[in-house]
């Protein structure tokens, strides 16, 4: 079987390094000198979908390789794409076999979050196909709707985005107060006997806050 990888960034690399043992995997990403356009038995979408000005999802990556498969073809998007993008898809491709699946792996730690992921979800089009493909991963496929599969990757980037404005203001505010590392730990404790945030947030808060301002461990 041969399997065609749409995009060859660290959502692509993986599945394309992960299903190479089991399939013919080849890859069309010509901004990375990937040219060659192979007719393909299934075809992962896994394009960069860009912020417009105006805050929504650019998803014409997305649509120009759809373009380009042969309408027989079962399509699995991993691609982050937005509600009204998929309702799109469906209205420009009402009898493609096109399944939606979101991506949460991390860029710097692509391969290790790929074979260490509890479970995959899909939903959309041929369920059927795809559980058989990712089967062979060992990976736990779960079907489910994709407009909750859209939504809550969508809710998830929001509010890991949340977190990063709370730490920005938290490092804002803070060195007005207190200067030392010290301190700093001290004025988190209180946090999180105050709120019970958890540890790991806790750690994170540290992290980052080291991380911002280096000159802080000199007064450790």
């Amino acid at each position: 079987m041969n399997i065609l990888i749409c995009g060859y960034g660290f959502v692509g690399m993986a599945h394309a390094l992960s299903l190479q043992p089991y399939y013919n995997t080849h890859i069309y990403d010509p901004m990375k000198g990937y040219e060659t356009w192979v007719d393909c038995d299934a075809a992962i979408i896994a394009v960069s979908t860009p912020e417009n000005e105006d805050g929504s999802c650019n998803m014409s990556n997305v649509y120009q390789v759809i373009e380009r498969i042969k309408d027989d073809v079962p399509i699995l998007i991993k691609s982050t794409i937005s509600l009204e993008g998929w309702e799109l898809i469906k209205r420009a491709y009402p009898k493609r076999q096109i399944t939606f699946s979101p991506e949460y792996l991390r860029a710097n730690h692509a391969m290790e979050d790929f074979k260490n992921q509890k479970s995959v979800s899909i939903g959309g089009g041929d369920t059927t196909y795809w559980l058989r493909i990712l089967s062979t991963l060992s990976i736990p496929v779960e079907i489910k709707n994709p407009e909750i599969l859209i939504l809550t990757k969508y809710f998830r980037n929001s509010y890991l985005a949340m977190k990063v404005a709370f730490f920005n203001q938290m490092y804002d505010r803070l060195p007005k107060l207190v200067w030392s590392l010290t301190n700093y730990c001290r004025v988190f404790q209180m946090i999180h006997v105050s709120v019970k945030v958890t540890h790991m947030l806790m750690q994170m808060i540290v992290v980052m806050v080291v991380i911002a301002s280096p000159r802080m461990c000199l007064h450790y």
